[in-house]
This record gives C-alpha cells, structure tokens and sequence, in this order.
C-alpha cells in the first residue's frame, strides 16, 4: 500500500544535509526511508535517515580550506579593533602614569582567555548541531575536526580564524569607542587578542614540531602556548584538556564522572607512576537474592618510591612562569602597601595588619593540611592531585626535600595568583595589602617552609636554621610529630605557633565529631595505621627500609 509523505516532511537535496567543509571530497551517501502504519488514530509516520559516508577528507587545496577577500578583510578588522584596544591600554596607562594595573589586567585577560576558549570548545563539541542558530557552522567544523584533526594544519591562516574574527570585531569595538580606561582596555586587548587567535594555536598545537617556527616551539615548550603533547589527550579521551591556549585551567576544571575502568596505571597517583614496579588486581563478585553487586580492589604495591631523577620531582618552564606570576602579584600587593603607606603616614597600621595576615596563614596551613589528610581522595574535585600528594607524602616523607622548588610551589602559586591579582586591581588601601601580601606570601611559600622542616639540619641555610630555631618557621622536630601515630596533630606548616593550641584544645577531634554525626563521613586519622600512612625510609643512602 503506498502512503504518501506528509508534507512536513522535505525531501531537500542530499547534499544539502552534507557538512559544508566535506561536500568536495563526497563519494557515497546513502539514503534510507522507512515507513510506520498509523495505529489507532495516530497519523501515519515518515522516517528519513541519512547515512554520510564520507570515505576520503578534503584534499589539501580544497577551496573550503583556502582563504577569501572576505575572510581577509574580517581578519584585518578583528586586528584592527584589538590593536585599537591596545594602544588605548598603552596610550592612557602612560598618561596617568599607570604601568602595572593594566599589566595586571592584562595579564588576567591572558589566563581568562584560555578559561573562555576550553568552555567554549567543550559546548560546541557536546551540544547542538548545524541547524544551531550563530555556531551552527563551528558546530560541524568541530565534528569534522574530530575526524580529520590533521585537516586544520592545512588550512590557511585567515579562512581558520575569520569567524573569531568577527566576533570580535563586533564586541571590541564599541568598547574601543565608548571606553577610555587604561585597565579595561589592558584587559579587553589581551583577551580578544588571545580569544582571536586560539585557532591558530589550536593548529600549532596539532602540526609537527619541525615544520613549527622556533619562537612558536619555544612558547609551547615554555607553557605559554598548548602543545602537541598536551592537546593530543583531547582526541583520545575526547572528555578532557578542552582548552586551546596553554591548557592550564584543566587541572582546576576536570572533574571525573561516574567510575568507568581506566587503564590500571590512571588509578595510580601520578607522582609515583615512574616509579611502578607491580600492581596488584583482585576482582570479586558476590551474588545476593535481592541484588547482584560486584567489587573491584586495585591494590597498588609500589617497592621503591620515587628516584631522586623522577620527572614528577622535576621543575617545568609552566611551574616555573605560575611561581613567578605568584611572586609578581605579591610584589605588587606589597608595593601598594609600602607605597600607599608612605603617601598617608601610616606605619603602624600596615605593619599590624601584615602581622595579622601571618598569623592567620599558620592557622590556614592547619586547617587546610588536616582536611586534605583525612578527607576525601584523588576524584575530588579541584584538590584531588593534593589529596593524592599528601597520602603519598605520608609514605616518603623525605621525597618532598628532593622536589625542585617551582615543581613544589606552582599549585600554590597558581592560587595566589588567581585570588590576589583581582585584589592587586580593585583595592588601594596600604592596610589591606599589609594583610593580604603577607597572607598570601606565607601560604604560597608554606611548601617550602614544609620542606625546610623535612630537611637535614647540616644542608639547611644559616638563615633557615636560624629561623626555625627561634620559631619564625616550623621546625624539624616539630613537624615530626605530625608523622608519628596516631596522625592526628601538628597539622601547620608556617611557623607552627598553631599546632600547641589546637592539639591541646582538641579543636580538629571536635570538627571530626561534627561531621561525623552530621554527615557520617569518617576521618582517615581514625583507622588504625597502615601502609598507606606508615613511613618508608630512604634507602637510597643504604640505609634499611
């Protein structure tokens, strides 16, 4: 019996339903119509599928690849509007004789840029589809990226990044002529600057590093730019490291999801995986009446820890900018409090409140280092490489004194970074930045206060020695106690001043008893020690295990 299409139902040519980038290189499409008989008083339905099968990819002088008078010219206009927004920055900065409040910005524009192009790739490569209105177009793009990635490497400059160009164009502009401010504009220059050209990253990031300019492989090496390295996860897990400038924000953003089976070493912390030697797998399923349940133990047994060569231990050109980025922000803080102080009179004030912020930091080391001990693990969101770094400190305490110092400092710095810089652009006031500078400086150097305090007292500096002899900095035999049963005291690693009042006080014991009846979680402090908390020597120096 023939039923006729509804109406509703087009049949728009073939190659219309065919991505736009592809339809040169089409071989064979396929078509497939099935029809369902109404039931009961439901219409009939009309089924349409189609199936592309795209066989080859576009050949390199596709003209979907080359560049247009019309891509040019938005590519012309993005660049102008940015250089406009710059020489504003620059032009206004020198006028009122502000110099680091737009460097700062700017800088924030930078990192933010990176934020804003992983979110925005993560949208387009999971939701909507070419009939989405505006990013329709790079919707499919991206699809087709997936398939063909090595594609955007011969794809001329302006036709890669005209899109961006135009969006550019239209929300630079009138900020360029409606806006005078020296900040807004370090700000909006270096993010669209950066926002403009993340394609062109995107496309270093997957061509070959000898056909790469050296200034281009110098950056990505410094992590300033992605690299190949680091970009290449994202077409294998196709879930993570979105991001398509320097990928940073990937530590912070990603967040696992249910518990699929991972390769054994994933599940291994990553400052040890170079130093795996056997893994253990017990798998066991137990069948009840009412529900079938499975369990699976992945024991990890590591034999040696890890070696004085271990690039875990290493420092990186990325760990390495973030520290120094971390150092910048305090720099400044610092200077607007001695510099604001000097401009009012005031001395006191500043000084008290410096004083105030490094008290406060010894408490915050505390509370910070008891949460991380004995709550939560490495699938915790945003702090889950700390957990796990701090469980595995427990194990080798004395791998932190072989860590190099930027490796030890960057998370730390990055957080400094990040809650500092903001402060650095919104606030004058000399007595808030007597508090937040030295706040800030204690917490982002209590790692290395932390290793001074697992080093031997003959290798120390004088300065050190000194200072933790007088109680300025934790000291070693202070901190000892933290590594001895039960694990549950002596838990700040500034200058320790803390550590008696909250042990004698109990203050922690109590926390653990408030979660514990509020939200039944129990602390890893009240398991009986075992290997994950017992201590190995280092037998690197012949010394017994």
């Amino acid at each position: 019996m023939d039923v006729p299409l509804q109406t509703k139902y087009t049949l728009s040519p073939i190659t219309n339903n065919i991505p736009r980038s592809h339809r040169p290189s089409l071989l064979r499409a396929r078509v497939t119509c099935s029809l369902t008989p109404a039931k009961k008083s439901h219409p009939n339905r009309e089924k349409l599928v189609l199936e592309k099968r795209l066989v080859n990819p576009p050949p390199s002088n596709d003209p979907t690849l080359q560049s247009t008078l019309t891509h040019r010219l938005w590519v012309g206009a993005g660049c102008t509007t940015v250089f406009a927004s710059f020489a504003k920055s620059i032009i206004g900065g020198f006028g009122s004789h502000i110099l680091l409040e737009p460097a700062l910005a700017g800088y924030a524009g930078y990192i933010l840029a990176d934020l804003g192009s992983g979110l925005y790739h993560w949208a387009i490569d999971n939701y909507g589809d070419e009939s989405t209105p505006l990013v329709g177009t790079q919707i499919e793009a991206a699809r087709g990226h997936h398939k063909w990635p090595w594609i955007i490497t011969i794809r001329q400059f302006a036709n890669n990044s005209h899109a961006l160009a135009r969006g550019i164009t239209f929300t630079v502009l009138p900020l360029v002529l409606a806006c005078n401010d020296p900040v807004v504009h370090g700000f909006v220059s270096m993010f669209a600057f950066f926002i403009l050209f993340c394609q062109q990253c995107h496309a270093w990031a997957h061509e070959r590093k000898s056909k790469l300019p050296p200034l281009v492989v110098a950056f990505q090496d410094m992590g300033l730019l992605l690299s190949r390295r680091q970009h290449v996860n994202h077409h294998r897990h196709h879930r993570t490291l979105y991001e398509l400038l320097h990928s940073e924000w990937e530590k912070v953003l990603y967040v696992q999801f249910g518990y699929p089976l991972r390769p054994i070493t994933n599940n291994i912390p990553s400052t040890h995986r170079y130093s795996l030697l056997h893994v253990r797998v017990t798998c066991s399923a137990t069948t009840t009446t009412n529900k079938p349940q499975a369990k699976l133990v992945v024991e990890n047994r590591f034999m040696s820890p890890p070696l004085s060569n271990d690039p875990s231990l290493q420092s990186t050109w990325t760990h390495r900018l973030w520290v120094a980025a971390g150092c910048t922000t305090l720099f400044a803080s610092l200077s607007k409090s001695i510099i604001g102080g000097v401009g009012s009179h005031l001395w006191l004030e500043p000084a008290l409140a410096g004083y105030a912020g490094y008290i406060l930091a010894d408490l915050g080391s505390g509370v910070y280092h008891w949460a991380i001990d004995n709550y939560g693990d490495e699938s915790t969101p945003i702090v889950g490489t700390q957990i796990e770094a701090f469980q595995g400190h427990h194990k080798w305490p004395w791998t932190i004194t072989r860590r190099q110092f930027a490796n030890n400092l960057h998370a730390l710095a990055r957080v400094i970074t990040f809650t500092v810089l903001p402060l650095d652009l919104a606030f004058n006031d000399p007595v808030v930045h007597g508090f937040v500078s030295t706040f800030a400086f204690c917490i982002m150097f209590s790692q290395q206060f932390h290793a001074w305090a697992h080093g031997t007292k003959s290798k120390l500096p004088p300065l050190v020695v000194a200072l933790q002899d007088m109680g300025v900095l934790v000291s070693r035999r202070e901190h000892a106690e933290h590594h001895r049963a039960p694990y549950n005291n002596n838990y700040c690693i500034v200058s320790g001043a803390w550590n008696k009042v909250l042990d004698e006080s109990k203050v922690f014991e109590a926390l653990e008893m408030v979660l514990y009846f509020k939200l039944e979680v129990r602390p890893r402090s009240w398991s009986e020690p075992n290997s994950e908390w017992t201590e190995e020597k280092d037998i690197s120096n012949n010394h017994k295990v």
